[in-house]
């Protein structure tokens, strides 16, 4: 395993039209495992936290499967 790394990304968010609204710069970590020679797996650290899953009851067009809608909390973890 190769140490840990930082690096920095850039979101961007868009209004309705496709145009960017904004964007933001933030850090993130990565690690390369070696699985096997010349067989690499990056991985990148995803923080966890919480936020609201499926369709605010005012939603147009929303699926009855996208209700209710509700707080969901993820650990964090390692993703490759």
């Amino acid at each position: 395993m190769t140490s840990a790394m930082s690096f920095e990304f850039e979101t961007v968010y868009l209004n309705e039209w496709g145009q960017v609204s904004d964007s933001s710069r933030r850090a993130g970590i990565s690690f390369t495992e070696e699985l096997a020679p010349g067989v690499n797996l990056e991985l990148i650290w995803i923080p966890g936290g919480s936020f609201l899953m499926g369709a605010a009851p005012d939603e147009v067009g929303h699926s009855p499967d996208e209700r209710p809608q509700h707080s969901v909390k993820v650990s964090a973890f390692w993703m490759g």
